[in-house]
């Protein structure tokens, strides 16, 4: 009862011997500091996560108002994977439910031990009510094989995690994207709001998980959604086209009209692209608030892509971002003209860097930035495309608050 004031608490401990980590954890699960609402602990060293989970079993009276952001960073020290162990007990123990954000570094963690950290969350004893935000490495070794046993250790917990709004896993490997679906349908993370998926050589089969999934009341609480399909350089893909229009007929679900953020990157192909513009023009994404089209190849499809991006199918949208995705003169041009012709979108910012832009498009983008048609849009990007050095000049002298080129 030392502390009876103290309501935040920010601690990074090191300290190889575990000097001190089981006290600390007994002050805590025992109220002796009954103001706490928050703590924040770094964690360096094997040896004293083993203490703090030692200390932090040991009452079973925290403060009822203390949640706890656990950062581990002890990949390097001896005993990394009995401290996680320990970790794993504490949790289905029910004692450290409390919880409310796990980072941890695992890169030298065994599949077994990140399934047993993935089941102790799920666990019927674990009382995960809290937990708002999970983010684990798997960086070596074999990251798939270890990131979906962790994902198979949540799916085989009896509970769900009610509370997880972010789960992350790096590196973002595409063979874990049909176990993270799994996760959703099966109601695992029922107020999930961001999917980071790496669709590199996903099969169709998978896709169709994954589409389904998106097309489900499951994926209501998303909010953000990212996906790459391929890297280009990667060997050509005889499925590709098929593919992207699978996951595409899931951006016309009413489950995502809540959907805020959308990146898709990595679209290579004539007909995936139209994929991808009859997706974005079904009307469905009203809550959209940014679109990131990147390596997107848009060569001779700017006119559907046009018809997409209109206050009517798109009415909330306040950043586009159009990059490295050969946009030419003509096609922004034909995407100018429809913002003409029909209600643009409310714009704060357009970017398109890095696409086919030379000094004909510079000059349609100054006629429409003069007629004020979007008058909320306060920033243009148009750097590293084909601009001269003169219309450089020449747009930046009559735009100088808005164009960075």
């Amino acid at each position: 009862g030392g502390m009876p004031l103290v309501e935040d608490l920010d601690l990074e401990v090191s300290c190889a011997s575990g000097e001190g980590g089981s006290a600390l954890g007994e002050v805590l699960s025992t109220g002796k500091a009954p103001s706490l609402r928050r703590v924040r602990l770094t964690v360096y060293d094997s040896e004293l996560l083993s203490a703090l989970c030692e200390g932090l079993c040991v009452g079973n009276s925290p403060p009822a108002l203390m949640r706890m952001e656990l950062d581990l960073q002890t990949e390097y020290s001896a005993g990394h994977e009995t401290a996680i162990s320990r970790l794993a007990e504490g949790i289905r123990s029910g004692h450290i439910s409390y919880l409310q954000k796990l980072s941890a570094d695992c890169r030298f963690t065994s599949a077994a031990t990140a399934e047993a950290l993935g089941g102790a969350l799920t666990h019927s004893g674990a009382a995960m009510k809290f937990l708002e935000e999970l983010f684990l490495k798997f960086c070596y070794g074999p990251p798939a094989e270890r990131i979906q046993a962790f994902f198979g250790g949540i799916l085989r917990g009896s509970h769900c995690l009610p509370s997880l709004k972010k789960l992350e896993t790096t590196p973002h490997v595409h063979r874990c994207s049909p176990q993270l679906s799994r996760l959703v349908t099966a109601g695992k993370v029922p107020c999930l709001t961001e999917m980071n998926l790496n669709l590199k050589d996903t099969g169709l089969q998978e896709m169709q998980l994954l589409a389904n999934t998106l097309g489900s009341p499951h994926a209501a609480s998303l909010r953000r959604v990212e996906v790459q399909f391929c890297d280009p350089d990667d060997p050509p893909d005889l499925d590709a086209s098929a593919k992207v229009a699978t996951f595409c007929v899931a951006l016309a679900s009413t489950y995502l009209s809540k959907l805020q953020v959308l990146q898709v990157e990595g679209i290579q192909d004539r007909s995936g692209s139209r994929a991808l513009c009859a997706g974005l023009r079904s009307g469905k994404l009203s809550s959209l608030r940014e679109l990131s089209l990147r390596q997107i190849s848009l060569q001779s499809e700017e006119a559907a892509l046009s018809e997409a991006l209109d206050a009517q199918k798109l009415p909330g949208l306040r950043m586009l971002s159009i990059y490295e995705s050969s946009l030419s003169n003509d096609g922004l041009k034909a995407l100018l003209n429809a913002w003409t012709n029909r209600t643009p979108p409310p714009l704060d910012l357009l970017d398109l860097q890095r696409n086919s832009l030379s000094d004909g498009g510079a000059e349609s983008l100054a006629d429409f930035l003069a007629s004020r048609r979007i008058p909320s849009l306060s920033k243009v990007n148009l750097r590293r495309n084909r601009i001269s050095h003169v219309a450089t000049v020449w747009l930046r002298k009559g735009f100088p608050e808005m164009v960075d080129s």
